[in-house]
């Protein structure tokens, strides 16, 4: 039996199984076709994410073309057995031409231990914190003695890391947009994550020597400003887009084993 199969997701008076591929109401079966189910599983592993039609229509029929009504009717039909939830607002949430996006909040039921996907962080069996958030924004890298030629790596940096870490399933990265903002403030990594409502920061800074450049990074939980994960790269490379993949990778690597849960594996 792999992990998966251990794995429940419960929002509203809604328990998603994943070992029978069934989805309940209080404790009564709620009839869906497998392609529904596949549907609301892509959805709601999202949660707060919007997720769009082609990577829905590519997850739920990885083997075949299908015509954009089929996700529309999957949608339709999951909506009338979803209803609305105690806010009186739709489980689902539409944005036109680009895709549907889960807005409920989501808990994890993992062999009967619940945790809400929106957690800040748990303490492991070792005593080591791990993140247990859902939310992450990667702030642009601070240049510490770059010349002009390489103002932008700081932003690269990030953007490099947030495409890699957006494959990882089950947690949520800000944009590259919503940094933009950022880029030429002083500012608290804490303060800027919490407005950006966010569980954690990954703040990081790149120091160059002649063609060696030293990344440090830093995953910094938003309410209690704890420390999650911090590491420490070196790299020698002249060419910046090859920099910036290398540490992105390494970054996603050695930050994948701080996910807990079902966010350790990759889609």
């Amino acid at each position: 039996m792999n992990e998966q199969e251990n794995l429940c997701y419960e929002f509203g008076p809604f328990r998603l199984d994943l070992a029978s591929r069934l989805l309940m109401r209080d404790g009564q079966l709620e009839p869906l076709t497998m392609k529904a189910f596949e549907t609301l599983l892509a959805l709601v592993e999202n949660s707060g994410r919007l997720v769009g039609k082609h990577e829905l229509m590519k997850r739920v029929w990885p083997d075949t073309i299908v015509e954009e009504a089929n996700l529309a009717n999957n949608i339709s039909l999951l909506r009338k057995i979803l209803g609305q939830d105690a806010d009186e607002q739709p489980y689902i949430q539409t944005l036109p031409k680009r895709g549907y996006r889960f807005v409920a909040d989501v808990r994890q039921v993992w062999n009967g231990s619940r945790e809400m996907m929106t957690g800040e962080s748990v303490v492991a069996a070792n005593g080591q914190q791990e993140f247990g958030g859902r939310s992450v924004v990667v702030l642009p890298f601070k240049l510490l003695g770059a010349d002009e030629n390489e103002q932008y790596l700081g932003l690269g940096m990030a953007d490099a890391i947030i495409t890699r870490l957006s494959n990882l399933s089950g947690i949520i990265v800000r944009p590259t947009s919503a940094l933009l903002k950022y880029l030429d403030l002083e500012l608290d990594a804490v303060a800027a994550g919490r407005e950006l409502q966010v569980d954690a920061v990954l703040e990081g800074s790149i120091r160059r020597q002649g063609d060696r450049y030293r990344v440090t990074v830093q995953l910094v939980g938003t309410r209690d400003e704890a420390s999650l994960w911090a590491a420490k790269f070196d790299e020698q490379c002249a060419d910046l887009f090859s920099l910036e993949d290398s540490i992105a990778e390494q970054v996603t690597s050695a930050l994948s084993l701080k996910l807990t849960g079902e966010q350790r594996s990759f889609t």
